[in-house]
């Protein structure tokens, strides 16, 4: 079962942070953030870029300005790529010039361009370059999904490419930059890598398609990553993170999860900056 977003916000209060400034970048004439997204459109399996940035800020104690702003930048990503997958595919006919723009584009795009604009509020433009090269990847693993998948041509290969490219590429990205902020060794990094290849494959289910083997194998994977993580409340909520996404494929909670009620509200050592 799902935790809402409510409960989110208790165990991390700056992720209300996150909410303000997509409700801002949405708020349109034509309707606010969730009219246009959907009423859950702050579930944690929409939210979860946002909520791992901030849980590995707190793990490593190292909750600053600019890991708000990394957080949000991260689901601007995010949010703008799930948007633009809603655009009817033009390929059964043809465009032509003065043909209106889909809405679902101008929304996507405008989330994009929000996604600059928090860099460089934030000052983190050193963040550019990866998230452009996961950006990269995401598209790139999107047209697999095109061509080969949805069309049934697709090999093995070409199906494990997809979900690592469009799946996995983004929240590996956020989880390395989060970590080398807060100073984590080499094998912290590798430990953090692994986490985000789990929770992006639990995540994006819609894209992944995972078996259920296969989604008890990514679950494995990311707990044993969390396990060479450092230890705390942090840690714990990262634990209930994967179980949660990796809730739907399972007839039963296993006996290691974690419940709510035994994640404390991680203290933040520094206040934040807006």
């Amino acid at each position: 079962m799902y935790m809402s977003w409510k409960k989110w916000e208790h165990l991390l209060p700056e992720l209300s942070n996150v909410r303000a400034q997509l409700e801002a970048t949405l708020r349109l004439k034509s309707g606010s953030y969730t009219s246009i997204m959907g009423a859950n459109a702050f579930d944690e399996d929409k939210m979860y870029p946002a909520i791992v940035v901030l849980l590995i800020a707190r793990m490593f104690g190292h909750t600053t300005r600019s890991m708000r702003y990394l957080a949000s930048v991260v689901q601007c990503i995010h949010v703008a790529t799930e948007i633009h997958r809603t655009i009817p595919d033009e390929r059964a006919g043809t465009i032509r010039d003065g043909q209106t723009i889909p809405f679902a584009a101008l929304v996507g795009d405008l989330l994009y361009a929000r996604f600059f604009a928090l860099l460089c509020e934030g000052e983190i433009l050193s963040c550019l370059y990866p998230l452009s090269q996961s950006i990269c990847a995401m598209h790139e693993g999107a047209m697999i999904r095109k061509e080969l998948v949805e069309t049934g041509y697709a090999q093995e290969n070409h199906t494990e490419a997809m979900r690592t490219l469009e799946g996995t590429s983004l929240v590996v990205t956020a989880c390395r930059l989060a970590g080398q902020a807060g100073n984590a060794s080499f094998e912290e990094s590798q430990a953090l890598e692994q986490f985000g290849r789990a929770v992006g494959m639990l995540g994006a289910q819609r894209l992944t398609s995972l078996s259920t083997s296969q989604a008890a194998h990514w679950l494995a994977q990311g707990l044993d990553a969390i396990e060479q993580l450092p230890q705390g409340a942090a840690n714990d909520a990262c634990r209930l993170l994967l179980n949660n996404l990796g809730a739907r494929w399972r007839s039963e909670t296993p006996r290691s999860a974690v419940v709510v009620a035994d994640v404390a509200c991680v203290p933040c050592t520094s206040k934040w900056v807006v």
